[in-house]
């Protein structure tokens, strides 16, 4: 008999995997995502499943974004509430993942196994990409169906944090290793945002394990090895690199900014409410195609001000529990929220799944005591049900 635990992971992984596949193969996949989310839901709840935590607060915004977004024919397109009734199903979803991993013990096996198959997977077709198609700016831009060489970093590293995140819960450690590969790949995509986030989130998870008295060696090689490097000559080679290979060597100055200043000017008190339209804002249509290059100028656009409230609720509410659970998890449920803002691609977009997921993962704690108090918990910060497994075997799993 199949269990609810393995249900699940299968679930999770084919949402993930489908995910992935509407950037590179192209958008039929994101209805199968659509799919896969209504059947999971629905499986959980008639399988007798009940959600846990106290988010109703969030669910009633998410449904008020929902029902806002009706009117975004006004517009001329019902994308809106496409978009947030994909919202809705991934906060949902994220939320049946959350209340199974407190019930089920090998459920966070399972997950950990699927996203790192997705991870790999994606990883080995950028590997791919850069021997068949070559390495560079514009050859970056072919790599996906969907979406720029800003793209292309955008999904790595949603999979890395979100892998970083479940593989934390399942051994109470942090990979190291995945980081250094994602911001090495990101590296030769020459994308700013794609440099910087998988830069912290690298900088995150590199103290994160020096702040762990178990891994000793581990710390000792990685300190061994930012000596040699910083004594070198690598780091002004790495400087020149960043500053005139990549899109750094512009600043932070773009047709973005000029983008969402030119909509956050158009913006008025009804609109503010209701959601302004792009009409009044050309440079969106001349830069961007008609897409504003951001998750939260669009949620705006097409929900309103429920949208704007459900942004901010998350926000401060997790960063009240990440005193008490730890800032790790909080760190790459802002990151993740962070690069939804250079693109359409989460709240709302295709990776809301990670979002909400991370958000609601804020909300539990782990044993893992490090030093400088990076994170709080308790010895029995375990989530309940979930099963110990030692030091040896994270490392093993990284």
């Amino acid at each position: 008999m199949i269990s609810v635990s393995n249900i699940a992971a299968l679930s999770f992984f084919l949402v993930s995997l489908c995910i992935v596949a509407t950037f590179v193969v192209g958008q039929f996949f994101s209805f199968l995502v659509f799919f896969v989310l209504i059947l999971a839901v629905i499986v959980f709840i008639w399988s007798g499943g009940r959600f846990k935590g106290r988010f109703n607060l969030e669910l009633l915004l998410c449904f008020f974004c929902l029902l806002s977004s009706v009117f975004s024919y006004r517009f001329g397109s019902y994308g809106g509430f496409y978009l947030s009734s994909f919202m809705f199903l991934s906060f949902l979803f994220s939320l049946t993942f959350y209340s199974i991993s407190f019930s089920e013990s090998y459920f966070l096996v399972g997950a950990h196994k699927a996203i790192k198959v997705v991870f790999l997977l994606y990883l080995s077709y950028l590997i791919f990409c850069f021997v068949l198609k070559g390495v560079g700016p514009l050859s970056a831009d072919d790599y996906l169906a969907i979406g720029s060489r800003n793209m292309v970093s955008a999904v790595l590293i949603y999979l890395q944090i979100i892998y970083s995140i479940i593989f934390f819960y399942r051994f109470s450690s942090v990979p190291v290793l995945t980081p250094i590969i994602t911001f090495i790949v990101c590296l030769f995509l020459f994308g700013r945002s794609g440099i910087l986030i998988s830069g912290i989130w690298l900088a995150v998870s590199i103290f994160y394990r020096v702040s762990e008295k178990k891994y000793s060696v581990s710390a000792f090689l990685i300190l061994a090895f930012f000596v040699i490097f910083a004594i070198s000559d690598v780091p002004d080679t790495a400087f020149h690199y960043l500053i005139l290979e990549t899109k750094f060597r512009h600043g932070f100055e773009s047709n973005r900014m000029e983008m969402w200043v030119e909509y956050f000017l158009s913006i008025d008190i009804l609109s503010f409410f209701v959601g302004q339209s792009y009409d009044l804002s050309p440079s969106i249509e001349i830069y961007g195609g008609g897409s504003p290059h951001s998750s939260f100028i669009n949620g705006h656009h097409f929900m309103g001000f429920p949208y704007l409230v459900l942004i901010a609720l998350m926000f401060f509410r997790s960063v009240f529990f990440a005193f008490f659970n730890g800032f790790f998890v909080f760190i790459g449920f802002f990151l993740l929220v962070f690069r939804a803002g250079f693109d359409v691609i989460a709240m709302p977009g295709l990776f809301s799944v990670f979002v909400f997921l991370a958000y609601f993962l804020c909300f539990s704690s782990v044993s893992c005591k490090c030093k400088n108090h990076f994170s709080v918990v308790s010895a029995q910060g375990h989530l309940p049900g979930q099963r110990i497994i030692g030091l040896s075997s994270a490392q093993k799993h990284e």
